[in-house]
C-alpha cells in the first residue's frame, strides 16, 4: 500500500514541477487555501489543483485574447492565428486532463484516510484511472507536436516570402 501512495506522491509532484515551471502566477495563495495539516499527500494535490485552476484560468484568457483578435488580410497570418488558437486550446485540456486527474487522485486519498480497509480497491482504481491519463498525456503531445511543426512550416513561408 506504500507504494501506491509513493506512486501518487510522486505522480503528483512531477505535475508540480511541470506547473511550477511555467511560473504560474498566484502560488502563494494556493499555498494559504492548502488543505489542513493531516495527510501531506492531500495538501500537495490541493496545491497542485489550486495552481492548475490558475493556470486553466491564465490559458482561457489567452485564447479570449486571440480569438478577439481582428482578422488578418494575409491568408498566411490568418493560418498562424488559428494554429496558435488551436495550440492554446489544446494546451488547456491538457491542463484540464492535469487537474481532473490529480482531484481523482485526491478524492483516493481522502477516502483511503477514512476507509483504510478500502486501500487495495482505491489503489486499483487509481492505477486504472493513472493508465488511462497517461494515455490521453500522449496523445495531447502528439497533437500539440504536430501543431508546432505545422506552426514552424507556415513560419517559415512567412519568413521567405518577407526575404523575397
Amino acid at each position: 500500500m506504500a507504494r501506491g501512495l509513493r506512486v501518487l506522491v510522486v505522480g503528483a509532484l512531477t505535475c508540480g514541477v511541470l506547473v511550477g515551471g511555467l511560473g504560474c502566477t498566484g502560488a502563494g495563495s494556493a499555498e494559504r487555501k492548502a488543505e489542513p495539516a493531516g495527510n501531506p499527500a492531500l495538501g500537495l494535490l490541493n496545491k497542485e489543483i489550486i495552481r492548475l485552476g490558475i493556470t486553466i484560468e491564465q490559458i482561457t484568457k489567452r485564447i479570449a485574447d486571440l480569438q478577439g483578435m481582428p482578422e488578418a488580410a494575409d491568408p498566411t497570418l490568418r493560418e498562424l492565428r488559428t494554429l496558435d488558437l488551436a495550440s492554446a486550446q489544446l494546451h488547456k485540456q491538457q491542463w484540464i486532463l492535469q487537474r481532473d486527474q490529480l482531484a481523482f487522485a485526491k478524492e483516493r486519498v481522502r477516502q483511503a484516510g477514512e476507509t483504510p480497509s478500502g486501500k487495495p480497491q482505491l489503489l486499483e482504481e487509481w492505477r486504472a484511472h493513472q493508465q488511462q491519463f497517461e494515455a490521453a498525456v500522449e496523445d495531447l503531445r502528439r497533437q500539440r507536436h504536430e501543431l508546432e511543426r505545422k506552426r514552424v512550416q507556415v513560419e517559415g513561408q512567412l519568413v521567405e516570402r518577407a526575404l523575397q
